[in-house]
């Protein structure tokens, strides 16, 4: 099989989490460092909100962020207005936001902080719920396509215990799992997560990777075990979301052996692939060739009936011009969904962002930094949270 490629390390943890350190709280205003290219990106009248009513002001406002989201500075705005209108959790997110891009105020990270204490995850998610994570690249036919396709994937990329530096005395078996991490038990059921083996080596702090399969499993570090602090708990939400959604592969393969892939269930179903992927297609005929033999081989007779359908419904929406993604674009948008899982379990948006991309709040806002800030503080966001969160004294 072709190398699918290291997706490089771990996504580490930042030094700080959102509510703790420094890097939390805005620097005196003649220490601030220049403005980045985002935040320069346009003023904003604060008359022109402030005239409206609260609930239309904050319709705006998510409005500007929904088609310019480099406006990191609509997200003090949106504060202002939540405050209008008792809206704590509003407030809480568009707070959260600025603690993220390192520009709020003492009063507001201690703010922020007395509030996340007064909730805890006690609901649960439902498959609809994961789905409804899904940016809209990541929807359509594709994920239908990768589901139709995971279970061989997900054994051939599969690692041994051992490649990730864990041990036999490490594990936890899954009938052992809520004895010995109750807490993890607890965050895995609110996923809809399955049984799983649970590997866990204290010293590795931050560390988190699900493996999917046969024998699911999660390789943890003991902070990410007990569900310790946001950055742990995000990287927890992160691998949760991939288990979940049979994309644990995704995190070791590489852009070439992912479009050669698809490459491949694409002529086994006669499919069209998309400019990119074909391209690549072309370049590597003979390892397209080879996994079509083995997808052909190993995937169950329900399987290959679901791709055959599937495959009627992505040429009709090619015939009227919505053809699909660029595998590469595809994962990229998966990433952006376990941003959002991350925050789901964490609460903590600059954490959920670190878990993903742990440069992606470093300088100007990274793409998926700035899709989850406002995602952050959009209506999807809240009404899933009110599913898995509620007040520590209801």
């Amino acid at each position: 099989w072709p190398d699918p490629g290291g997706a490089g390390d771990e996504p580490g943890l930042a030094p700080e989490d959102g509510l703790s350190g420094a890097a939390a709280v805005a620097p005196p205003d003649d220490a601030r460092p220049p403005r980045t290219r985002a935040e320069r990106s346009g003023p904003l009248s604060e008359d022109a909100f402030g005239a409206m009513p609260p609930a239309q002001a904050e319709d705006a406002i998510l409005t500007e962020l929904a088609a310019a989201p480099a406006r990191v500075d609509l997200y003090g705005e949106l504060a202002r207005v939540a405050s209008r209108r008792a809206d704590a959790e509003g407030r809480f997110f568009a707070v959260m936001a600025r603690v993220a891009l390192g520009r709020a105020e003492p009063h507001e990270v201690t703010e922020a902080r007395a509030y996340a204490e007064g909730w805890q995850r006690t609901g649960a998610l439902s498959p609809a719920d994961l789905d409804a994570l899904l940016p809209g690249a990541a929807a359509g036919a594709m994920k239908p396509l990768w589901d139709a396709i995971a279970a061989p994937v997900t054994k051939w990329s599969a690692r041994d215990p051992g490649q990730l530096g864990f041990g036999r005395g490490d594990r936890t078996s899954a009938r052992s799992v809520n004895k010995r991490h109750p807490k993890l038990a607890k965050a895995a059921a609110a996923f809809g997560a399955g049984s799983f083996d649970a590997y866990v080596v204290e010293t590795r702090l931050g560390f988190a990777r699900a493996m999917g399969g046969a024998k699911p499993a999660l390789f943890l570090g003991g902070d990410v075990a007990r569900v310790e602090t946001p950055a742990a708990t995000a990287a927890l939400g992160r691998e949760l979301f991939h288990l979940v959604m049979q994309t644990t592969s995704l995190a070791v393969m590489g852009a070439e052996a992912l479009a050669i892939l698809f490459g491949a269930a694409a002529k086994l179903a006669d499919l069209p692939l998309p400019r990119e992927a074909a391209a690549v297609a072309r370049q590597h005929v003979r390892q397209v060739s080879d996994w079509q033999r083995e997808l052909e081989k190993q995937l169950p007779r329900p399987q290959r009936r679901a791709l055959s359908e599937l495959a009627g419904r992505i040429r009709r929406d090619a015939e009227a011009g919505a053809a699909l993604p660029e595998p590469e674009s595809w994962r990229r948008a998966i990433q952006r969904a376990a941003a959002r899982a991350a925050l789901l379990l964490s609460g903590d948006p600059g954490a959920a962002i670190r878990s993903v991309e742990p440069d992606g709040l470093a300088g100007d806002p990274s793409e998926l930094a700035l899709d989850l800030l406002a995602f952050s503080v959009g209506p999807t966001h809240r009404e899933l949270r009110g599913r898995l969160w509620s007040e520590a004294s209801s």
